[in-house]
């Protein structure tokens, strides 16, 4: 939950971890599988954005009664960041009250997921109380990080080399002493978070390659193939490697990884200056101005 300024995460029933909000608000909304939820933030048919992606086909289904409630109804159907089908339900106010998603994982496992809103208020009187929030009483801030065997901030990063998706093989060794400071990344196919992640940090590469800064970013488990088709749809130019599947001994388990996306910043010395579970780009961006890759 948020009230604007701060985002309160709950770990469990006991603890949670409070962090601050992107200026422009864009890390507030639900986690990409909550897409059904995503769409009532936006009020678009993009569910990752305010801008409607122009590759979305849209079908108008027709008039739909729900326990005697008559609904617009509108199919939504994507590619990106995955494959999903949306059914979107509008109340006759124009309102999105209810939305099912089925997300397309391959040709042989989907999910379907449901939100409907309650509650609704339309054009209410607020004030600045109505955004205030507290904390669940007898909860705990979790001062530490949630996951506490994650690669710590000054740790010397373990050397690898990898294939990229064309077969030829990406030295750490040897990239990271032509750089000042090198994002290792690790991803996969089909995390949502990971793609939607990608062209922010296109786009830092672009504006920062030429001052020292450098990108990979290690996929876990998908085929080469899979991967450069995904690479030149996204048009991303930074290097893509493959990590193999996650297992003991992986480069995943090395680097301490648990959760996707995981990034780690490192300096020339192969020693972590920043790091990030989770999709965080402006933050990567606020350390990058700070060392001088990029003008604030």
């Amino acid at each position: 939950m948020s009230d604007g300024k701060s985002i309160y995460t709950y770990n469990n029933e006991k603890t949670y971890t409070k962090g601050s909000t992107a200026s422009d608000g864009n890390n507030i909304a639900a986690p990409w599988w909550s897409l059904p939820i995503r769409f009532f933030f936006t009020q678009t048919f993009n569910p990752f954005g305010k801008n409607d992606d122009p590759a979305t086909k849209l079908h108008w289904v027709g008039i739909q009664k729900i326990s005697g409630k008559a609904y617009s109804v509108v199919t939504v159907k994507s590619a990106n960041p995955m494959p999903y089908e949306a059914t979107l339900f509008f109340s006759q106010d124009g309102v999105l009250e209810r939305s099912t998603v089925r997300v397309v994982y391959s040709s042989s496992r989907t999910t379907t997921f449901d939100a409907q809103l309650s509650n609704i208020q339309i054009n209410p009187s607020i004030s600045r109380s109505s955004f205030l929030i507290a904390p669940t009483p007898n909860t705990m801030l979790e001062t530490k990080h949630p996951k506490s065997d994650i690669l710590d901030i000054g740790d010397l990063v373990p050397e690898f080399r990898l294939p990229t998706e064309t077969g030829v093989d990406w030295s750490l060794l040897k990239e990271r002493k032509h750089a000042k400071l090198t994002l290792i990344n690790f991803w996969y196919l089909n995390c949502a978070p990971c793609m939607l992640e990608f062209p922010d940090l296109e786009k830092l590469y672009q504006q920062a390659h030429a001052r020292g800064f450098n990108i990979v970013a290690i996929d876990k488990s998908d085929s080469a193939t899979a991967i450069a088709k995904y690479a030149q749809r996204a048009h991303l130019t930074f290097p893509l490697v493959m990590g193999g599947e996650e297992r003991r001994g992986s480069i995943f388990q090395r680097y301490h990884v648990s959760a996707f996306p995981t990034s780690y910043l490192i300096d020339a010395k192969g020693r972590i200056v920043w790091r990030s579970l989770g999709p965080n780009s402006e933050d990567l961006r606020a350390e990058l101005i700070k060392r001088g890759m990029l003008n604030n």
